[in-house]
Order: structure tokens, then sequence, then C-alpha cells
């Protein structure tokens, strides 16, 4: 597959999922150190004398942003990019369906890790509808895919 033909959510879903796997990468940045908190690493070294200590929404959280923020992306994207070659037919869901993805999320786990169910019920039906969006834009535009049949080829 050529990086031509690779669509915006596509390219940027897949490498939102690769990032997602990194949380270090964020925390690495000076202005932004208060975000090794929520570092894997860091929870298992607060709580690794008494886990049970430890908040549930947190690893809730961590393990949403797990679900979502790699494997969703990731899924919802190499099948839009799948579809890439008939990308003009609803153009403007590709966008739609990435930040909807993302902001859902990100309002779901500050929900999770806050505790409060009103920011859950927030974010859970942006992402729901926005990952519904990105199936059927992707089940759009297969529909009208030319089918492949295998061909022969006869050696000269």
């Amino acid at each position: 597959m050529r990086a031509s033909s690779w669509t915006w959510f596509g390219t940027r879903s897949v490498s939102k999922a690769g990032t997602t796997l990194s949380w270090n990468t964020l925390a690495d940045q000076p202005a932004i150190t208060q975000a090794r908190s929520t570092d894997l690493a860091s929870i298992i070294g607060r709580y690794a004398d008494d886990i049970e200590s430890a908040p549930r929404g947190l690893f809730l959280a961590l393990d949403h942003a797990t679900f979502v923020g790699i494997l969703t992306n990731a899924i919802v994207g190499l099948l839009l990019v799948v579809c890439a070659t008939r990308r003009e037919i609803w153009a403007w869901a590709d966008a739609l369906v990435f930040w909807g993805i993302n902001v859902g999320l990100a309002t779901f786990l500050v929900g999770l890790v806050g505790n409060e169910a009103v920011i859950k019920r927030i974010g859970t039906p942006i992402m729901g509808a926005s990952i519904l969006l990105g199936l059927l834009t992707a089940a759009i535009r297969l529909r009208g895919q030319p089918t492949l049949s295998p061909t022969t080829t006869v050696a000269a």
C-alpha cells in the first residue's frame, strides 16, 4: 500500500494508537511533568505495597485508554484505510470520526478517574456515535468497491 493512499483518519488514527502505547513521551516534556502521575510505572510504584488503596477509577481509565485509545483507533483507522480509494464519499466524516472518538474517550477517562457518572454520560455517546459513524462510512465506501476476481497469468 502506498503512503499516498492512506486517508487522513487512517494515518491520524494509527499514529495516535501508536503514541497511546507510550505515555512516557508526554511525561518527558518539561511543561507537563505532572503527567508522570498517570504513567503506569508511577502508579505501580506508588501502590506496590498496598494495591487495594489504588483508586479503582485510575485502573479502569488505564484499561479503557488502552482498549479505545489503541485498539479502536487502530481498527477503525485501518478499516478506513482499506476503503481509501473511495474517500470522496463522505470525506467530511474522517475528521469527525477521529475527533469524536478521541474527545469522547478523553471525556470518559476524566469521568472514570474522577468517579463522575455525569461526565462519563457525556463522553460515552460521543465516542459511540463516532465509532458507528466510522463503521457506516467504511460500509458505504466499501459497498461500491469493485470485487476482486482471481486472474490467471500465462507464462510467455
